[in-house]
């Protein structure tokens, strides 16, 4: 992050189901924090639809990515991850 230029982009990625999408969130905060650069989001994707989300397999939902725009200076970046769906009832996403 602390490569990236003024108003250049910041592509991450997480192909693991340990990184839940707020640790991510939380994970791109503080390195924003520490290299006192403020993000805007461009974009949030999970992976491609030939590897589906099955609902009751947390297991199956491994990919994030996050696309934002870097800016300088130091800001509270607060980045947000929506997640345009919902999981079966009773399960751990919601």
């Amino acid at each position: 992050m602390k490569l990236v230029k003024d108003g250049g982009f910041l592509v991450t990625c997480s192909c693991s189901h340990f990184m839940d999408p707020e640790l991510f969130a939380k994970t791109i905060d503080e390195a924003a924090r520490d290299s006192h650069v403020r993000l805007r989001q461009v974009e949030f994707r999970t992976q491609a639809p030939d590897h589906p989300i099955l609902w009751n397999s947390e297991e199956s939902y491994y990919r994030l990515q996050a696309e934002c725009i870097c800016a300088a200076g130091f800001f509270h970046c607060g980045l947000t991850v929506r997640i345009h769906f919902r999981r079966a009832a009773g399960s751990a996403w919601h």
